[in-house]
């Protein structure tokens, strides 16, 4: 009976997770309407795996946010970028976008957010990041060097911190 009691737990737990990913998209792409153009949401390259789970509880609950905009739609060439955005709640069950900067301010200017290929989640306090960075003679747009990122922290309210980096390939 227990076993029972915990996997319907369980079940409604991924419901919830799953319904909160929606929701947070929904918000997020009110968001980018009034503040970007060119979104991953406009080309419809936005999945419900780009949002991941950091914190759920009564107090704080927080979905980190892969997508891709031209804030301010400026138009320009290199104008569009990658972020990684915090979508959440407090007590009040209304999601709100919180930052575009998810892993802080330090995090993002090392790993060079705005041309991030890729984000995987190895847990909850465990990423590791993708991203293209400029060699020397690299144009503007077009960096070539691709990089790999682990960002850990050590619990919920920690900092997050670049732990490791490596080239993978220059392209």
């Amino acid at each position: 009976m227990l076993m029972f009691c915990l996997g319907i737990q369980n079940l409604v737990f991924a419901q919830n997770i799953q319904q909160d990913k929606i929701d947070v998209q929904k918000v997020l792409k009110r968001y980018s309407e009034v503040t970007s153009c060119e979104t991953s949401f406009d080309d419809n390259e936005f999945s419900l795996k780009d949002i991941f789970l950091v914190n759920k509880d009564e107090d704080d609950t927080a979905y980190y946010v892969y997508w891709r905009a031209d804030f301010g739609c400026r138009g320009g060439s290199g104008t569009t970028g990658f972020y990684i955005s915090e979508v959440g709640h407090y007590s009040d069950p209304t999601f709100l976008v919180r930052n575009n900067a998810a892993f802080g301010e330090e995090v993002e200017q090392i790993i060079s957010s705005g041309f991030i290929t890729k984000v995987s989640q190895v847990n909850k306090n465990h990423f590791v990041i993708f991203t293209a960075k400029h060699d020397e003679d690299d144009s503007p747009n077009f960096p070539s060097l691709l990089y790999e990122y682990v960002v850990k922290r050590e619990s919920n309210y920690d900092t997050w911190d670049v732990v490791s980096s490596r080239l993978i390939k220059k392209q």
